[in-house]
C-alpha cells in the first residue's frame, strides 16, 4: 500500500531527529507510524518542512514545497491541516487532531 503523511508543523525534521528536543508529541508520532508502516512493507512517503529530499530507511522526506502532479496514494494522514490532502490524490484520508487545552 503507498501510504503518505502531510504535516505543516514550522519545524524541519525527518526520523532521524526522532529523540531530538525540538520535536512534539504529534511529530514523533507520524515518525513512529512512518516506520511501523514502512516495517510491514508498505511505501511511505512523509511531506513536511524538511530542509532536503532524503530517503531514510525506506521512508521518503519530502519538503511540501515539492509535492508535484497531485500524487496518488491508498491512505494519506495530515497532522492537523486537513487543507494539506489538495496537495495529494487518496483513497482513504486520515486526519489526526490535537488540541492543547
Amino acid at each position: 500500500m503507498k501510504i503518505c503523511f502531510l504535516d505543516s508543523a514550522n519545524v524541519s525534521y525527518t526520523s532521524e531527529d526522532i529523540y531530538s528536543k525540538k520535536l512534539r508529541g504529534a511529530e514523533n508520532i507520524l515518525i513512529n507510524l512512518s516506520r511501523e508502516f514502512s516495517n510491514l512493507n508498505h511505501k511511505v512517503t512523509v511531506y513536511n518542512n524538511c530542509k532536503i529530499n532524503n530517503k531514510i530507511k525506506n521512508i521518503n522526506w519530502i519538503n511540501l514545497n515539492n509535492v508535484n502532479d497531485k500524487p496518488y496514494y491508498d491512505l494519506a494522514i495530515t497532522n492537523n491541516d486537513i487543507r494539506l490532502f489538495d496537495k495529494i490524490s487518496a483513497a482513504k484520508k486520515l486526519a489526526i487532531s490535537h488540541s492543547i487545552q
